[in-house]
């Protein structure tokens, strides 16, 4: 699993990433984690790696706004889960476009950031399910039974 923290300040980007950590030892399960401080960033690397299955994406920042990067995620990737922090709440028109699967505000409230967690990391797995599922359909050979 690949996450990505987007937001230019430093310390809350060292604060996700620790509550991650902390998360990844409660659950038991390993995933990596890279750090962007502005869209921009974030976006060439995407444009250069691939995309992210969990984003954490601050609204306001320099060079690329969150929801323009969002936006374009959304265009290449539409089940990439994105999750905002910030601190203000005066953009939820522009949110529901690129569909977050939620919105945290800053400070961040450890409690509902695990919780938030969890259902990214729940919805996640399922889509893995579904995907492989459907891999397994289709890859099946068609059997007729004679008559």
């Amino acid at each position: 699993m690949k996450k990505a923290v987007c937001d230019d300040d430093k310390l809350l980007t060292g604060e996700i990433d620790g509550q991650l950590q902390r998360i990844q030892q409660k659950m038991g399960i390993s995933f990596e984690t890279d750090i962007f401080f502005d869209g921009e960033t974030l976006w060439e690397a995407i444009e250069k790696h691939g995309s992210y299955d969990i984003i954490y994406l601050d609204i306001e920042m320099e060079n690329m706004d969150g929801i323009t990067v969002a936006r374009k995620i959304r265009e290449q990737d539409p089940y990439t889960i994105l999750l905002f922090v910030s601190s203000y709440d005066s953009y939820y028109e522009q949110l529901f476009e690129v569909e977050p699967l939620r919105f945290l505000r800053k400070p961040i409230n450890p409690e509902k950031f695990e919780e938030y967690f969890k259902i990214a990391y729940g919805r996640l797995m399922n889509l893995d399910e579904r995907l492989h599922l459907s891999l397994i359909h289709i890859s099946e050979p068609t059997r007729r039974t004679p008559i």
